[in-house]
């Protein structure tokens, strides 16, 4: 396998972890990594983009040459290391619990307004 075929291998590995970690979906590597802009960190997002902006280049005879395959898999590694360590079923967890912490917040708020109000008439 050479290079430009075992990267682009890893490329799909991440559009996978992408999809099935965040339920993100889009046709390649690129639109995915738009709408995952808020989710992943800095880092991982620009070791993503540095691998999205090398595909395009992989056919090309002359363009291929400029690309720095050694940083390029230690970005895949990265990625793959980062979206492989995320519990799916932690983060849906705690987002239920963010949503009934609101919830609970928002009830104990409206009771005091309207004892308040209450008091005050």
């Amino acid at each position: 396998m050479t290079d430009a075929e075992d990267l682009t291998a890893r490329a799909d590995d991440i559009s996978a972890l992408l999809t099935r970690v965040y339920k993100i979906k889009g046709a390649t590597l690129a639109q995915k990594l738009k709408r995952a802009r808020r989710v992943l960190p800095r880092g991982i997002h620009r070791d993503c983009q540095d691998i999205a902006a090398a595909l395009p280049n992989m056919g090309h005879p002359k363009l291929e040459t400029l690309l720095d395959y050694p940083h390029l898999m230690a970005a895949q590694k990265r990625a793959v290391a980062h979206l492989k360590g995320i519990d799916v079923r932690d983060m849906r967890w705690g987002k239920f619990l963010n949503f009934l912490g609101a919830l609970a917040f928002n009830l104990i708020l409206a009771a005091a307004l309207f004892a308040a109000l209450i008091a005050f008439l």
